[in-house]
């Protein structure tokens, strides 16, 4: 097997810097051939995911697990429209493992974990998310008058809560409309690019990001080695994968680059393949595995 096997299907992937070499600039440029791959690649992810979603849609189950199977929907989907956009999806709405796909010859099983690289921030940076969708639906409307791509900085003291959220929906969406660059609860705001098509939000303060470690792949493999056992009796496969996702955005899942050992060690695991999947960048990379001593013929 090849020491690592990376694929990097959107032009836009290949043509972004590496990380800590970025610059607002590029990353606007970026976004902006995005713009046409992602109509194409979304109407991809629809027709793979819809059905699936009509299903969870109707589904009894609670609120809380809807949205998560939706999200792990959307990750799957996202994840063969890189790797090979002619599998299809033969059961989206299980567990252990998540999904059955078919590449047309081999019944595959994957299971999907969320690499958790800075635990800590994740929060933070769903709640920031959710927040900046909130002023962009907004300001959508007239969209033609306040384009762009907006950085943020807030103040330091502040503590996201449901209490001041509407309170800063209203703040951000004020203070874009106003052209000011500052407030109560936002040090500095500038539109980077006024040509974006669209409306943007990113938080722009300052961070330190490192490499994704070997370890927090083994932890992540060897919880999800315990559960192996028991997708066979829950399905009928030729082959069993396990999917990481890292984000690559935000301070809850940036990261430089994979260490170098990740790429070139060989991972023990029952698993046939392990993927680590960066959904920014949209590049897939997989890791080079062994199956255990006793798995061994």
């Amino acid at each position: 097997m090849l020491n690592k096997t990376i694929y990097m299907t959107s032009e836009s992937s290949k043509a972004l810097p590496l990380r800590h070499q970025t610059t607002i600039a590029e990353l606007g440029e970026f976004l902006k051939r995005r713009d046409d791959e992602l109509n194409t690649k979304w109407e991809l992810v629809l027709s793979l995911a819809s059905s699936w979603r009509e299903q969870i849609d109707i589904s009894i189950v609670h609120e809380n697990d809807k949205k998560k199977a939706i999200r792990e929907l959307r990750k799957v989907c996202e994840f063969i429209c890189c790797y090979d956009n002619s599998m299809v999806i033969l059961d989206g709405f299980r567990e252990s493992p998540d999904f059955i796909i078919s590449d047309g010859k081999l019944r595959i099983g994957v299971e999907l974990m969320e690499l958790p690289i800075n635990p800590s921030e994740r929060k933070t940076q769903g709640e920031l998310a959710s927040l900046f969708i909130e002023v962009e639906k907004r300001l959508m409307p007239e969209v033609n008058i306040y384009r762009g791509i907006y950085k943020i900085e807030f103040n330091k003291k502040l503590i996201l809560r449901d209490k001041n959220r509407v309170e800063l929906v209203n703040e951000l969406v004020s203070l874009i409309k106003s052209q000011k660059a500052s407030s109560k609860h936002i040090s500095y705001l500038r539109n980077t690019d006024p040509s974006y098509k669209g409306i943007h939000l990113f938080e722009g303060s300052g961070y330190v990001v490192g490499n994704i470690e070997k370890e927090i792949l083994e932890k992540a493999i060897t919880k999800k080695e315990k559960k192996v056992s028991s997708y066979a009796g829950n399905a009928s496969m030729d082959s069993l994968w396990l999917l990481l996702i890292v984000g690559g955005a935000g301070k809850a899942s940036d990261y430089c680059d994979l260490d170098e050992c990740i790429l070139s060690d060989t991972f023990e695991t029952s698993f046939d393949k392990i993927f680590v999947f960066d959904q920014f960048l949209e590049v897939i990379t997989e890791l080079k595995t062994s199956k255990p001593a006793n798995e061994k013929i």
